[in-house]
């Protein structure tokens, strides 16, 4: 049996929240040990699958993923609306430059629960939005330019949103 870790998230604006579950799949494969002696257990799946609920009272709530794809070079990503596939942005000529593809992932009406597949990131992501959706831009690089919740000239500081946090 795969254990499955509740976690709650409050919004930094409301107190509002979005429960989700972060289930974690046992991988069955063996790797050799640096020595060579004996098999070492590999626990690392290739994708974890986290289930998204919307707890709030609104069918207008989206959830973005973002983060370094560690099997293609550290690459920035976003999960598109899917769930399940990366968008790999590209290196604009320009500082501030809107995403190519629109990435919200929306989470339907209050009580719908959907599940995403998360490939290996590093520094990752899951950023929920109520009412709206978030606007990340790209700066030469590529570098992302994500949300701030300091920066009062933002176009996102105003609305209800908020992250939490994963790695691989």
């Amino acid at each position: 049996i795969d254990p499955v870790l509740l976690l709650r998230y409050v919004f930094h604006l409301t107190p509002l929240a979005v429960d989700f579950r972060f289930e974690l799949r046992r991988y069955t494969g063996h790797s050799r040990s640096v020595l060579g002696r004996r098999p070492i257990p590999n626990m690392t799946n290739p994708t974890t699958q986290i289930a998204l609920k919307n707890t709030t009272d609104s069918s207008t709530v989206y959830a973005y993923v973002t983060g370094l794809d560690i099997n293609n070079n550290n690459t920035y990503a976003f999960l598109q609306p899917d769930g399940k596939t990366l968008y790999y942005p590209e290196s604009p000529s320009e500082p501030l430059q809107p995403l190519a593809v629109d990435c919200a992932i929306p989470l339907g009406a209050p009580g719908t629960t959907i599940t995403v597949t998360i490939p290996q990131l590093a520094g990752g992501r899951i950023w929920f939005i109520v009412g709206n959706k978030l606007t990340f831009y790209l700066n030469p690089g590529p570098g992302i330019v994500e949300p701030s919740v300091t920066n009062q000239d933002d176009v996102n500081y105003k609305l209800n949103w908020g992250f939490c946090e994963f790695t691989w």
